[in-house]
């Protein structure tokens, strides 16, 4: 069952279609008091949203931008439950909600996502022969029906899903509870960044060859994790401040 699948040959346009070569639309400079000139998209594949029923009776229809991804797995998905979680992930788009993995596509290369965040109208042939010409030269594949349905529950979230400020929300002791976490777990990672310094410099005193490789993870690592932490660290000073000044 993957997500995508190919289409019936023959079959009427309908929602979930993949369609290539479409020219999409976005309107630039909108902040112009003429309200922006129309700027031709560089994406040119597409996933119809449009119900069934609104395609059958109108030659406009609803879809969304479809992207290739970037082919930059993490380093760190050395294990098969890691591998496992990472695809799961982008299928699921937890922390992506405008992100709707698609997977490969059939006969293209390359890992494809349609974007909730980019919609536009397109104009297609009336129903009947005309139509069907279009949509057999245009549609590359269909989503299969179990991801059809889980669409309409992605489109809703992607508009509906609010969310919370990341650091904000937190209430005084929890914050200081998880900057201390983090706290904690920063000095483990530097601890281990230094460790690995040393055994490079020791390796190299001794003339021995050091894989940088294990200094870049540890690095990585530990730059993630403070990028991970500041806002809540400056949100648990800036907190500590104000209940000084008071």
């Amino acid at each position: 069952m993957p997500i995508v699948e190919m289409p019936d040959s023959g079959s009427p346009l309908s929602q979930g279609d993949l369609l290539k070569e479409i020219n999409l639309f976005l309107t630039g400079d909108a902040w112009e008091a003429t309200g922006g000139q129309p700027v031709k998209s560089p994406l040119h594949l597409c996933l119809v949203l449009s119900r069934p029923c609104v395609i059958e009776h109108k030659d406009t229809v609803i879809v969304a931008s479809v992207e290739k991804l970037a082919d930059k797995p993490p380093r760190d998905l050395d294990s098969f439950k890691k591998v496992l979680s990472f695809l799961t992930s982008l299928r699921d788009g937890p922390s992506a909600p405008d992100v709707f993995y698609l997977g490969q596509i059939p006969n293209m290369s390359g890992r494809y996502a349609a974007r909730f965040d980019l919609l536009h109208t397109i104009r297609v042939p009336p129903t009947g022969t005309e139509r069907q010409s279009f949509v057999d030269r245009s549609r590359i594949a269909v989503l299969h029906r179990d991801f059809a349905r889980d669409l309409h529950v992605r489109v809703f979230r992607a508009i509906a899903s609010l969310g919370f400020d990341d650091h904000r929300w937190l209430s005084d002791s929890d914050l200081e509870w998880l900057v201390d976490s983090g706290r904690a777990e920063l000095l483990k990672a530097q601890s281990k960044t230094q460790d690995v310094r040393t055994k490079k410099s020791s390796l190299q005193a001794h003339g021995a060859r050091f894989e940088n490789k294990e200094l870049d993870d540890a690095e990585e690592a530990e730059q993630a994790l403070l990028e991970l932490l500041r806002p809540y660290e400056q949100e648990h000073h800036a907190r500590r401040a104000m209940d000084t000044r008071d």
